[in-house]
């Protein structure tokens, strides 16, 4: 069984709130990758590398 699967049974509300804030994390991520890819096409492809 997996971490996080097995933390679903005992910690549900921990386990979304988590899941969540990963997404948000996720999301943000991939903004700040859009823009600085807008900004300077070199230093977006030295942060991918």
């Amino acid at each position: 069984m997996t971490g996080r699967k097995n933390r679903s049974k005992s910690y549900a509300f921990e386990l979304t709130y988590e899941t969540k804030i990963e997404t948000v994390e996720g999301m943000a991520n991939y903004i700040e990758l859009k823009s600085l890819e807008q900004f300077s096409k070199e230093k977006f492809s030295d942060s991918i590398n």
